[in-house]
């Protein structure tokens, strides 16, 4: 298999990962960041400084991987990208009662049909569960017995204007545009093991001028949501109370440690004036906002209960030194950071930082459609060695039906 190839613009930073499945783990093989001024709150509001940006990402991430990139699929979210869920039935074709992949094909379409009034572009299909003759929780029911087949499909979608701004900076970047992914959806079945998507689980995607909330129950993504919140304002706040600029609070930003039980003291010379300044005040003040936010959003979907077990985090500004103890003990929910469920095999610094779990998450969500795809053409080789182990989940989920 061929390395697939993601582009994750945020708006401080654009990163671009490459990578393979092998012997059922994730294998990162190239690495690019740069500098990203085109994009703001999620959106990319200019295609020429994006698609600079992710050039220069491409270039870092081809000497890594000693390879040459033509082609790139890029990561969607944010407040843009909406959801929309449809049903559809089928009797099952087959003389014998079982589900065939003409089935499966059938149910699909009927699915797209269904969903001709879902607003703008549909960039990915994803089946909720399959029902077979009243019985839900299936992920795979091919060869299973039946009679009726029955599937609740998420379609996300982005308007038709934004699509085309990610295929202007594609060009921009001089690269073949291949395609948008879910961000939201991709967090899930990266961060999650299959327990923790039926249960229900928060994930928090604390970037540098969003936070993004995502909430899967049920094995699905049930909500999401974008607070225009993000760590681009901690660094404002320290700007605006100790008179510094924007580069010099960004440094102090990333010295403070929030574990520590005094705010910290610090010697600092500000405009020529020397004297201690407790540097995490306004960072914690910040905090408790932002995520103050969060929880009343998460609360206002009607999850609630979710809270019990805690959300975690991911995203470039999720690693402020003692983040999440500081959330744990404000709001009495435990936080945790985003470690992936995933066997990930690549540079250890970029795998524990929560800088590039989005792009990872999109990087295995791609390798998993590759597999998926490659599965329907007949390609079993390939799809034996699937990323997330999904096809190990499926198998499971039919072993339950027979050995409950």
């Amino acid at each position: 298999m061929n390395a697939s190839v993601i582009a994750d613009p945020g708006s401080r930073s654009t990163k671009v990962l490459t990578g393979k499945s092998a012997e059922g783990a994730l294998v990162l093989t190239g690495v690019g960041r740069a500098r990203n001024e085109g994009v703001r709150e999620g959106r990319i509001i200019n295609s020429k400084k994006a698609g600079g940006s992710i050039k220069k990402a491409v270039k870092r991430a081809e000497e890594m991987a000693s390879s040459a990139i033509e082609s790139i699929q890029f990561g969607a979210g944010g407040s843009f990208v909406g959801f929309s869920r449809t049903r559809a039935t089928v009797s099952l074709a087959s003389g014998n009662g079982v589900v065939t992949k003409g089935d499966l094909e059938r149910l699909q379409e009927l699915a797209r049909s269904n969903a001709t009034g879902v607003e703008g572009e549909i960039i990915a299909e994803v089946p909720d569960e399959f029902i077979l003759d009243g019985q839900g929780g299936v992920t795979n029911p091919l060869g299973l017995e039946g009679r009726r087949l029955d599937t609740s499909t998420t379609f996300v979608t982005v308007k038709s204007k934004d699509l085309e701004v990610f295929k202007s900076t594609a060009e921009q970047s001089e690269l073949v545009f291949a395609g948008l992914l879910p961000a939201p959806v991709s967090l899930g079945y990266y961060f999650l093991n299959e327990d923790e998507r039926d249960r229900g689980r928060v994930i928090l995607d604390y970037g540098h001028e969003t936070t993004e909330i995502s909430v899967f129950k049920g094995g699905k993504l049930a909500d999401h949501d974008t607070i225009k919140l993000g760590g681009r304002h901690l660094t404002k706040d320290l700007a605006a109370v100790f008179d510094l600029d924007r580069q010099e609070a960004r440094e102090i930003k990333g010295e403070v440690d929030l574990s520590e039980r005094d705010e910290t003291e610090r010697r600092l010379s500000v405009k020529g004036k020397e004297g201690k300044q407790q540097l995490s005040s306004p960072i914690r003040a910040r905090l408790e906002e932002t995520f103050q936010l969060v929880i009343s959003r998460i609360e206002v979907m009607g999850h609630d209960d979710l809270l019990a077990f805690g959300a975690k985090v991911t995203g470039g500004s999720a690693r402020i030194t003692g983040l999440t103890g500081f959330l744990s003990e404000k709001f009495g929910t435990p936080f945790e950071l985003a470690r992936p469920a995933v066997t990930t095999r690549g540079l250890k610094d970029v795998v524990q930082n929560p800088s590039y779990g989005p792009a990872l998450a999109l990087l295995n969500w791609e390798l998993n459609e590759r597999i998926e795809r490659d599965f329907g053409a007949g390609k079993s080789g390939e799809a034996e060695k699937a990323p997330v182990s999904n096809l190990m989940e499926r198998l499971k989920k039919k072993l339950k039906r027979f050995f409950p």
